[in-house]
């Protein structure tokens, strides 16, 4: 597999209880995806994944 052109690290937005703010991803997804980004790098280099569970999906 060959990675080329933009591939975006991610940010995880959450709310004040500590959930995802879901609507924030999908609103981050469709701009970076507007913007001619070709790829998304989840839970990347930004260092939020010691934040996260592996709790019950909603």
């Amino acid at each position: 597999m060959k990675f080329e052109d933009i591939i975006c690290p991610m940010i995880s937005p959450f709310i004040a209880d500590g959930r995802i703010y879901a609507e924030g991803i999908r609103k981050l997804i469709n701009f970076l995806v507007r913007n001619n980004v070709n790829g998304l790098f989840i839970c990347g280099t930004y260092g939020l994944s010691p934040a996260m569970s592996m709790g019950p999906l909603e």
